[in-house]
């Protein structure tokens, strides 16, 4: 696939096998690589874990900065609650005395 001569990839792939980087053997007269399913152990998986978590993470990092980019007087935010548009509710209830003291 990769134009790689033969040796080459034998070489590389049983360097792999043997340094437990890869979990497959070589069918020598298929020329075939030969991957064996393994179950991932406890760190394996808290990686997997983590590495979801941390996607949730910059996701939300995202979000927030997307919203911090607006700015409160964009039109996306007019319909929040504690929106800074001049024609939301809190403001123009306050300025119509309309407001309630607890």
């Amino acid at each position: 696939m990769f134009e790689l001569p033969v040796k080459e990839v034998h070489s590389i792939v049983s360097r792999m096998i043997i340094k437990e980087e890869l979990l497959a053997s070589l069918d020598e007269p298929t020329r075939t690589i030969v991957l064996h399913h393994a179950k991932p152990n406890r760190l394996q998986c808290q990686t997997v874990l983590l590495a979801e978590k941390i996607s949730t993470l910059a996701d939300h990092n995202e979000e927030l900065m997307k919203l911090k980019h607006a700015g409160p007087w964009s039109v996306q935010n007019q319909n929040a609650p504690f929106s800074r548009h001049p024609h939301s509710n809190w403001q123009s209830k306050f300025r119509r005395g309309q407001h309630s003291h607890r």
